[in-house]
Order: structure tokens, then sequence, then C-alpha cells
């Protein structure tokens, strides 16, 4: 990714996977890293985790979907291999609840 990749709202979708302009919806880099195995395998490539519970920065994500003026959904798929829907579905809301702006800045006031 480039130096300017937060001025650009660039999002870290997930480790060793992809840099994405959200604006554009250009892939900026890949790294070639291909998952295999069993999805509950702990030593696999990547797992996919309750949200909170991984390694993606969420605020960063949140942040730049509000710079592109995205204002809409949030959806959330679960895919956890440690824990159970409902238990993921409630973490999920919990994690992300204090992160939604819900009256984001329309022109600078300074």
């Amino acid at each position: 990714p480039s130096d300017n990749s937060e001025s650009e709202a660039s999002i870290w979708s997930s480790p060793g996977a992809s840099w994405c302009n959200p604006r554009e919806g250009d892939i900026l880099s890949f790294s070639g890293i291909t998952p295999t195995g069993s999805w509950t395998r702990p030593d696999r490539g990547f797992r996919f985790r309750v949200v909170g519970w991984g390694d993606v920065e969420w605020k960063r994500v949140i942040t730049a979907l509000v710079e592109v003026g995205y204002d809409y959904v949030l959806s959330y798929e679960h895919e956890d291999p440690v824990m159970s829907r409902e238990d993921g579905c409630e973490k999920c809301i919990a994690f992300l609840k204090p992160l939604i702006i819900k009256a984001p800045l329309k022109k600078v006031w300074w």
C-alpha cells in the first residue's frame, strides 16, 4: 500500500489478503495467500472470526466508510469456527454498537 493509504480511505480487509480503495473498488495489492484446509484448523492461513475477535481494525473500516459517504447497513455474516451463531451475533453487536458514527460531520467547522 502507498504511504497515503489513509487519505485514500483504504481498508485493510484481512491479514495477507488485499488492500482495497472503497471509492474506486480497486484492489491495490494482493499477497497471493490462499486459505486451504479445514475451516476449523487453528494453523490455517486465516480463519473467519466474530467481529472484534480477529485482526481487522474496525474503527478504521467504519471511518473509511463514513469518509466515502456510506450511510446504510452494516451486515454481519457468521462463519466463526469457535463460537455459536447466538454468541457471535451478541458479541458482534456489543463490539460494533459503540463504533457506529450516528451523526457524521458534514462540513469542517474550524
